[in-house]
């Protein structure tokens, strides 16, 4: 993944001041958003108080996604492989989220549908016979049990949202995890029977489905197996 930083200059004009390959770090801020503090080259930011534009250049067919507007204080978007996580105090359309970028071609794309549940980042989810997203329940129904991703972005019900059923979902608080607010890493995570929820309780009842395995303490990579009727 590449990293191209931009600023603003007073005349309008958008000056270039560091592109460089970044390795990304596990000490991460506001939903995938990095502290300039904890980036490789905060030397070039020293000048300047906010970060107008983020460019995040992927490696895959040069797919490109702009982010527009002040980003206050100054910080990083990452995209796990192409999967952009909305910064703290950003809605998806600050991000320019609307549809899934067609130019890009990794298998991480981010999916947009309406959520009849208010969702937040990490919430599992399964799509509705009427095509509106909804919290996935263990405990339930085959359809309502069939995750087909977690929650990408914070969408109240009856608005736009994003999913997505591969690559990582980060957050600093995993409030979505029943009996912790951080992910153990190397575990794997199922569906549980609170909706929405995750656990690394293999159910015992109802039904059963690996969604991912915790890669750091905030991230977890998205393994969605098939689903398995318990008897």
């Amino acid at each position: 993944m590449f990293l191209a930083l931009f600023k603003q200059k007073p005349g309008g004009d958008v000056e270039e001041i560091s592109t460089q390959e970044y390795a990304r770090q596990p000490i991460e801020f506001d939903s995938g958003g990095h502290n300039t503090a904890q980036i490789a080259f905060p030397a070039a930011l020293s000048d300047w108080g906010r970060l107008d534009i983020v460019r995040v250049l992927s490696d895959l067919k040069g797919g490109t996604t702009a982010l527009s507007g002040a980003i206050n204080p100054p910080c990083l978007c990452y995209t796990g492989d192409n999967i952009i996580i909305p910064v703290g105090g950003l809605s998806i359309s600050d991000c320019g989220l609307t549809t899934p970028n067609q130019q890009e071609t990794s298998e991480q794309t981010p999916y947009q549908l309406s959520t009849a549940d208010d969702l937040t980042p990490g919430n599992a989810v399964y799509i509705r016979s009427d095509g509106r997203l909804a919290l996935a329940c263990a405990s339930l129904t085959s359809t309502e049990a069939n995750a087909v991703g977690l929650a990408i972005s914070q969408s109240p019900a009856g608005t736009p949202a994003i999913y997505s059923s591969d690559g990582f979902v980060t957050r600093q608080d995993w409030v979505v995890v029943i009996g912790s607010t951080y992910l153990e890493v190397g575990k794997d995570y199922f569906l549980s029977q609170e909706p929405g929820k995750l656990t690394t309780e293999v159910p015992i009842s109802g039904f059963s489905l690996k969604i991912g395995k915790a890669v750091y303490p905030d991230t977890l990579d998205i393994e969605l197996n098939q689903l398995i009727e318990l008897s």
